[in-house]
């Protein structure tokens, strides 16, 4: 116990230095420099603080948001294994609705430059966990488009008019979900984490499953506006050279899906 109570105390020496109970003198000059310089401390670190409660909420969404893109590749490899070993017989009908888990409709997108990625994700993870409902691409962009508000949905509104309209030759923005995503992105996306995505998507290579690889790729690439052919050639180039060797003798994938699936299939 006479230990730990000397831990927590000053030292002897210190504390029996006659020159500690000798008053120091200073100028109005010299305090103020000094209670500047503490104000500055203190506000520096309540900055810091704050910096670092921020950067903690982004890892811990960038988290959830992987870990829910790996769930989404595993169950998707799993899937294809099993269809490759046991395939489903002619006129099989697709899973039932009643079948598919019920995943919550992603909130409302208002024009918030960093609510756009997780709300595109939370989209796709709608479309993945409930095919039934979403078997075409035009189902996508109208359910998409029903999340809208503000001045996003302002931009949607007439798009999707055109697109009702027989008459009218539908807008490219809406042919493909992917096609929303990209556009909304070019009005919405944060430029600066476009630059960050980019350097981290050119510098990505496979050093764990096939599924990781994918689910980190996807955490990236939606921030960007590259064309399917710009993302397969990435891809591509950051897969392990197994899977690559693997993949020579057999018919080259025409999609970026394709190729993923593919991927899978090998590395599992």
């Amino acid at each position: 116990m006479g230990d730990d109570t000397n831990a927590n105390t000053m030292p002897d020496v210190q504390q029996e230095d006659p020159l500690l109970d000798v008053p120091l003198e200073f100028t109005p000059r010299t305090y103020n420099e000094l209670l500047a310089w503490f104000m500055y401390d203190k506000s520096m670190c309540t900055e810091l603080k704050t910096s670092k409660d921020a950067l903690q909420a982004k890892f811990a969404e960038a988290e959830q948001r992987i870990l829910a893109l790996q769930v989404t590749a595993l169950n998707q490899s799993e899937t294809i294994k099993k269809l490759a070993t046991n395939p489903p017989a002619p006129g099989a009908s697709a899973p039932s609705a009643k079948n598919e888990p019920k995943i919550p409709d992603p909130p409302m997108f208002n024009g918030e430059r960093r609510a756009l990625l997780p709300f595109l994700a939370k989209c796709r993870l709608k479309f993945v966990g409930q095919p039934s409902s979403f078997s075409t691409e035009a189902a996508k962009v109208i359910y998409a488009g029903s999340r809208l508000e503000g001045p996003p949905f302002s931009w949607f509104s007439p798009l999707n008019d055109r697109l009702q309209d027989l008459e009218e030759k539908d807008p490219e923005e809406l042919f493909t979900f992917d096609s929303l995503a990209k556009h909304l992105t070019t009005l919405y996306g944060d430029s600066h984490l476009a630059l960050m995505a980019e350097r981290k998507l050119r510098t990505l290579k496979q050093t764990m499953s096939v599924a990781h690889y994918i689910a980190d790729f996807e955490e990236y690439r939606h921030y960007l506006t590259w064309n399917n052919d710009a993302l397969w050639d990435q891809l591509y180039l950051g897969l392990k050279d197994r899977i690559k060797d693997s993949l020579v003798p057999l018919e080259r994938p025409s999609t970026l899906a394709q190729l993923k699936e593919m991927a899978l299939r090998l590395d599992s």
